[in-house]
This record gives C-alpha cells, structure tokens and sequence, in this order.
C-alpha cells in the first residue's frame, strides 16, 4: 500500500471549528485527528534523543498515512494536533519542512465561555 506524507497540519485550540474543517477536509482528504502516538512523540523532550523522534515521527506517519485502497480518491493527508503540542511545533517543521500549516482559534472569552457550557 501506498504512503503519504502529511500536506498539511492543522493545529488548534478547542472549540475553534476545527471538527467542522476536518470533515469538510475529509470528503477528499484523509484527516487523522489528533493520534495518540503523535501526541506521545511530541510530549518526549527531556530523555529522547532528537533523531530517534524524528524516526519515529517519520514512521508514524507513514503508518497514518497509509491508503486504505490503492484506488482511494483521498489525494492530501491532514493531521490534526491540539494546541498543547505547541513545544513539538519545531521538531515537526524540521520532519516535515514541505508540509502547510493551519492554526485554528478563536477570541479566548468565546472559547471559555463554550467550555463552561460545555
């Protein structure tokens, strides 16, 4: 099966609508929502060695962006992370130099307030 690499990642803060953009995205694309694994890479800084993450994002990926079907229509591959891996931003860029980003947010009285709510 073919792999592809991430186009784009969307980073975002809660209730910011980035639900509503990952299934827009979704009808041609493929969209992983915010993996665990990728979290789990990201979070790794004080005792993990840069090269073995950026293997390990490389690998991580592929996984993730494995096609399904060799006929699937799904032509970009998205992923979309939290905005508390912010720290791993940097690791990410220098992985995956080619990728788009995308950051999501919204007034921070309108986000508390939905949280409240919520």
């Amino acid at each position: 099966m073919m792999s592809m690499e991430p186009d784009g990642f969307i980073l975002h803060q809660p209730k910011s609508g980035s639900t509503l953009l990952s299934n827009i995205l979704a009808v041609s694309s493929r969209v992983i929502a915010e993996p665990s694994a990728l979290g789990d890479i990201l979070l790794c800084e004080n005792n993990c060695d840069t090269n073995l993450r950026i293997r390990a994002l490389q690998d991580a990926m592929y996984l993730l962006g494995r096609r399904r079907t060799t006929t699937s229509m799904q032509q970009k591959f998205f992923v979309k992370i939290s905005y508390y891996h912010t720290n791993g931003l940097p690791l990410l860029r220098e992985t995956f130099p080619d990728a788009n980003w995308l950051y999501l947010y919204r007034q921070n009285d309108v986000v508390l307030q939905k949280l409240m709510n919520s």
